[in-house]
């Protein structure tokens, strides 16, 4: 099966659990964007039964497999040279103790653990703001990621310095600034159709138990919200230089001064100093919303 028939055949399967099936998802239209000649793909059974492997230096991606066919599979891959497998629970343990069984060998298992996020972030109590990464930044930017591969993937490949600095202007992360300097940062590795995964969090050693990365995090969260990767919209106002992001709720998720940051770039609103600031473009959005009847009954009362 070829690589786009492959995608049109399991995408819908693997979509009804988007959050689950977030690394597959995310990987195949990179797959068809860059025309990967060495990739491997496996068809199973019924849409959303399969399994990818980006380069042989990759692991094996399993997707919604049964017992039968993770067995199945394990014997059909006995003689392939891979460095690993990667699936949800009860469907990786299943592969890999028949492989083991055919007398595969494989490292200690890394747990990990998916944690979604449908609801605006609660930021912790730091000091700081949140701004993307830019070109100037990429030296620094492919420094923390190459340490964050080494801490939290040390059985991947890190992709080469060079790659990784050339990625620095993409807009997919974030900064967390105090007195001017970074000492944090997060960001999207991926997206899918209603979602999108964040890591590379990384703190450096000398600056974590903070809340740094958290904050970071929490940052690069509104920003995946502000692409229209959840349920509901946003609201927006401008008064003069400044820009208000708001929830249809009218909490607050992003300001930006646009005279000072026309690419919106650095949100403040996070930031102490605009505290006054926000309560007033917040009561004027609200006002506003309540006189298009924007979340408002005929009442003037609040629609929950």
């Amino acid at each position: 099966m070829e690589l786009r028939d492959f995608i049109e055949f399991h995408r819908p399967a693997l979509e009804r659990d988007e959050v689950k099936h977030n690394l597959m998802l995310g990987l195949l239209p990179r797959l068809l964007d860059t025309a990967q000649p060495d990739c491997r793909l496996w068809t199973l059974g019924a849409p959303g039964a399969c399994a990818i492997q980006t380069t042989p230096r990759h692991s094996i991606i399993l997707g919604e497999l049964d017992p039968a066919q993770c067995h199945a599979f394990a014997e059909q891959t006995r003689d392939l040279d891979y460095p690993g497998v990667v699936g949800a629970d009860g469907v990786a343990p299943l592969f890999v103790k028949r492989a083991i069984e055919r007398s595969v060998r494989f490292a200690e298992p890394i747990p990990e653990l998916i944690q979604a996020l449908r609801d605006r972030p609660t930021y912790p109590n730091v000091p700081g703001v949140a701004r993307l990464v830019v070109r100037d930044d990429a030296a620094l930017f492919a420094e923390w990621l190459i340490a964050f591969f080494g801490e939290a993937v040390p059985h991947e490949p890190v992709p080469p310095r060079d790659r990784l600095e050339s990625t620095a202007t993409a807009g997919n992360y974030h900064f967390w600034i105090v007195d001017g300097a970074p000492v944090a940062m997060a960001g999207i590795v991926r997206r899918t159709r209603h979602a999108a995964a964040i890591a590379g969090v990384y703190t450096p050693p000398a600056l974590r138990n903070r809340g740094y990365g958290g904050a970071a995090t929490a940052a690069v969260a509104e920003a995946v919200f502000a692409e229209g990767k959840s349920q509901g919209d946003w609201r927006m106002l401008v008064r003069g230089y400044d820009k208000l992001i708001a929830t249809p709720k009218g909490e607050i998720t992003h300001l930006f001064n646009l005279a000072e940051d026309p690419y919106e770039m650095t949100d403040l609103a996070h930031d102490s100093a605009q505290k006054l600031k926000l309560a007033s473009l917040k009561a004027q959005l609200l006002a506003q919303m309540q006189k298009l009847g924007d979340g408002f009954d005929p009442s003037g009362l609040r629609k929950r």
